[in-house]
């Protein structure tokens, strides 16, 4: 079975600005195993949009082995979608944009840890792009000082099934949106869900 080797920040100043722009920063093996615990109730689908190294699905496997459990994920970079783990039958993987090309379907079981990418990272031409999908999904748009893991949160709890289970790990996520005004005129099921 493949391991996970655990991220080390670079203390490296243009390496870590290398992480910032991606907004890579990958989850730890105990909480990604403690997530999945969470999500996986009843559900015979996990959704990953953002599935990076392959936490998620690493812990799946070590957690839930003798259970068909499909498990379906999404990321933009490449390089990362060639770990060794996706390189099997239980797993559907593509390289796709979650935000601008989400999947034509609803989810049981979503889990993600978002790229954080902060709104003064993100082109002008993102930003407009991010707007539509707000606009789209909520009826209005978001404060441009928005950053990329709350559209994440929003498309996200867009395709959830009803009484679906949604985890993201970003204890900065539930900080960044509760101290904006990212929840006002958010329709009550949203801000239900996030909480």
């Amino acid at each position: 079975m493949h391991t996970r080797t655990l991220q080390k920040i670079p203390t490296n100043w243009e390496k870590r600005e290398q992480l910032r722009k991606k907004g890579q920063f990958f989850t730890p093996e105990w909480i990604a195993e403690a997530m999945i615990e969470y999500v996986v109730e009843n559900a015979q689908l996990i959704f990953d949009p953002a599935t990076g190294d392959g936490a998620f699905y690493s812990a799946l496997k070590k957690l839930y082995r003798e259970k068909q459990i499909q498990f379906y994920g999404l990321d933009i970079d490449e390089q990362v979608l060639n770990t060794p783990i996706y390189h099997d039958n239980g797993c559907t993987i593509e390289v796709r944009d979650f935000l601008l090309n989400p999947p034509p379907k609803t989810f049981p079981a979503i889990i993600a840890n978002p790229p954080y990418i902060r709104h003064h990272r993100l082109s002008e031409t993102t930003k407009i792009k991010l707007k539509e999908t707000s606009r789209r999904i909520l009826g209005f748009t978001l404060d441009g000082r928005t950053g990329l893991h709350i559209y994440f949160l929003i498309q996200a709890l867009h395709l959830l099934q009803p009484q679906g289970k949604h985890l993201f790990c970003r204890p900065i996520l539930v900080r960044g949106f509760l101290q904006k005004d990212y929840g006002n005129g958010l329709p009550p099921t949203f801000v239900l869900n996030v909480s």
